[in-house]
């Protein structure tokens, strides 16, 4: 478990250092809040409140002060609290799994100037949290949602999603974003329009959560079973169960959002090991 985190940890790091390089590489390159990196002209376009007064006066025209980055980051998580997730066949719920996962990369994601924000919802938004940099601050939020009492109980991306855009926007610091999702998607309406217009100012990671007995009904005289569902309270009967994940993939894929199908049913490590994988995979490509 210690040596995966110890990978997804460098991962993260060269995850934040390629979005520098890339398309966040234009606004690399500050008029306050960083290191001073250089003194130039005065160019149309540029922030008149980076003027400097002394270089301007001492050299008889408009000079300003471009400052450099930090390369770090505002990392988002955003997790799925509706009823659905209380479900859970082994020791755990798709809940606590759920948790014990943004633990585990939260805590890879601290140091080297990055800020952590965490959110949770149902229906709506049910909590937005501060910025957090410290492990036992990070530690105190997910405790938090652990102990969350919502008051939607069904899953609907669509608000959550559009709320988060104007978070990311008034994100500040002229960092890059990375926004983590964890939901299992039961009974998800669809969030194609509010996926796009996210993933249009920032990287985003899905983590699609399921149960194992979700996807796999015991087979019963007769051919059909009784379900409950954990957010409506619905009593259903059913021959076979669609895996969401059939109708989430095609918006991710469409958008090229990178997800990950998680097994609340398997070891930790081993869903941490498919996150380094899809990082690998990606810098090969």
């Amino acid at each position: 478990m210690e040596y995966e985190t110890l990978r997804l940890r460098l991962h993260i790091s060269k995850k934040i250092k390629n979005l520098y390089a890339g398309s966040f590489q234009s606004k690399s390159n500050s008029t306050r809040g960083f290191d001073l990196q250089e003194k130039r002209n005065f160019r149309i376009g540029d922030d008149p409140r980076a003027i400097n007064k002394v270089s301007t006066i001492r050299e008889g025209r408009f000079k300003i002060s471009v400052k450099k980055a930090e390369k770090s980051a505002n990392i988002y998580m955003l997790i799925d609290r509706s009823g659905s997730l209380n479900f859970g066949s082994e020791e755990k719920t798709k809940n606590d799994y759920a948790l014990g996962l943004v633990a585990k990369i939260s805590g890879a994601c601290l140091g080297d100037g990055n800020r952590i924000r965490f959110f949770a919802f149902t229906n709506k938004m049910e909590y937005e949290g501060p910025f957090v940099s410290t492990q036992q601050s990070m530690e105190d939020e997910v405790s938090s949602i652990s102990k969350l009492k919502t008051s939607g109980h069904q899953s609907d991306l669509r608000l959550p999603m559009a709320e988060m855009g104007k978070t990311l926007e008034e994100g500040g610091l002229n960092k890059p974003n990375l926004l983590f999702i964890f939901s299992d998607f039961l009974l998800a309406p669809n969030f194609d329009k509010e996926i796009r217009n996210l993933s249009e100012s920032t990287d985003i990671l899905v983590f699609c959560l399921r149960d194992k007995t979700e996807i796999k009904l015991p087979c019963l005289k007769g051919g059909l079973t009784k379900l409950v569902d954990g957010e409506t309270g619905r009593v259903i009967l059913a021959k076979k169960i669609k895996n969401p994940l059939d109708n989430v993939a095609p918006i991710l894929k469409r958008y090229e959002v990178d997800y990950i199908e998680v097994d609340a049913s398997e070891e930790e490590g081993k869903n941490l090991k498919k996150l380094v994988d899809l990082f690998e995979d990606r810098r090969g490509n």
